[in-house]
């Protein structure tokens, strides 16, 4: 989604987190990247030891494509969590 809501294009889940991995600071491009190997099937992926990682990197994916679509979130929503 990121990658549309930037730019418009459509392209596959492991084209668009390479593109996303660019954008993100060092530690959620690693994370990232490893997601996107355990979906090109080149590792089993096991996110029972990075959930904390994981919810951080889906939080920053989040915020930046509602940057990218205008859509701001209200301060004191219900959906504000710690892991942003």
């Amino acid at each position: 989604m990121g990658l549309t809501a930037a730019t418009g294009d459509i392209a596959s889940k492991d084209v668009a987190a390479e593109w996303a991995k660019g954008q993100l600071a060092k530690e959620h491009s690693a994370l990232l990247d490893y997601a996107k190997q355990g979906y090109l099937g080149n590792i089993e992926d096991r996110w029972e030891e990075k959930q904390w990682e994981g919810k951080a990197l889906t939080c920053c994916l989040r915020k930046s494509c509602e940057a990218c679509l205008g859509i701001w979130q209200r301060e004191g929503s219900d959906d504000q969590n710690e892991y942003c």
